[in-house]
């Protein structure tokens, strides 16, 4: 997972200072020694005396399917972490208890596309002869896609149409002559 820094930090306040305090379980023996000093207070430093936290989150996941699925419904996830300042994890729990309210999603469905293989038409009848006579008729047949291909699918191929040569014929020409004269039969 690559994850990216998204919600909102908890504020140190550099200007501020932390307090210790302590109790006097008994009194020294002597009255020259002093007790220390109860109270002892430091500065806030970012990264050394208080830090800020922040949710880090993941990318998403690839689809998930159920076990048997190749296609359809399934669910994607990202990881949640909680970062300090100075980049290290900690558990979710200090971001929680610093008011990081968890408004994420963390999980949410996905669909992987299904493969859908090329769908053609039939072919068409086969077209009359391009020529009534001789060598060079042909004949044509076609189809059209219906449907591409999807995702995995079988692809459609790239001839659409088909051609065979007709039947040879052989061209006439009929020459006529002059008509003969007129002739009476008795």
């Amino acid at each position: 997972y690559v994850f990216r820094v998204v919600i909102v930090v908890q504020q140190c306040d550099p200007g501020g200072a932390r307090n210790r305090s302590r109790h006097i379980l008994r009194l020294p023996a002597s009255e020259k020694a002093v007790c220390p000093e109860i109270v002892q207070s430091e500065p806030c430093l970012l990264n050394t005396t208080c830090f800020t936290y922040q949710y880090r989150v993941s990318d998403w996941s690839t689809c998930q399917l159920s076990e048997s699925a190749i296609c359809g419904e399934g669910s994607r996830s990202r990881l949640l972490d909680c970062v300090r300042s100075d980049g290290k994890t900690v558990e979710l729990q200090k971001c929680r208890q610093f008011g990081l309210i968890n408004k994420l999603q963390l999980l949410e469905s996905c669909v992987v596309d299904c493969p859908i293989s090329c769908i053609l038409t039939d072919w068409s009848p086969w077209a009359d002869c391009s020529h009534t006579c001789g060598t060079q008729g042909h004949s044509v047949r076609t189809r059209r896609i219906l449907q591409e291909a999807h995702e995995e699918g079988r692809p459609c191929p790239s001839q659409l149409s088909q051609t065979k040569p007709c039947p040879i014929r052989p061209c006439y020409m009929w020459l006529l002559n002059g008509w003969s004269a007129c002739t009476v039969e008795v």
